[in-house]
């Protein structure tokens, strides 16, 4: 997904619907804390962030920075206790020109 350069706070996906985030499902087998890992690209510094949510908590959401650089980065978003089952996590775009190529979800042991 990718927010094109002056599309304000749209996501882009594909031919698809656009819209200011984009939500994904992911299940965790047990309940643990697990550390979201985002591959991530932003061109300068102006764009090079996103607003990251998981289960829509409720709270502000947690800001994902990363260093602007032209080439896909391994960020790791945030870590969360998680319990057994179906999660959402939702990308909100905060600058355009941002891209997100994958989200993976790792236990923190």
């Amino acid at each position: 997904a990718f927010s094109p350069e002056g599309s304000g706070n749209t996501l882009t996906f594909g031919s698809g619907p656009t819209r200011g985030y984009i939500e994904m499902c992911v299940s965790v087998p047990a309940a643990a804390t697990y550390k979201l890992i985002a591959k991530v690209r932003g061109p300068r510094t102006s764009s090079n962030s996103f607003w990251v949510t998981i289960d829509n908590h409720g709270g502000p959401a947690t800001r994902l920075s990363f260093e602007a650089f032209p080439l896909y980065q391994d960020v790791a978003v945030v870590s969360q206790a998680l319990g057994a089952g179906e999660h959402t996590v939702r990308f909100w775009v905060r600058e355009d020109g941002t891209y997100l190529r994958s989200i993976e979800l790792a236990l923190i042991p």
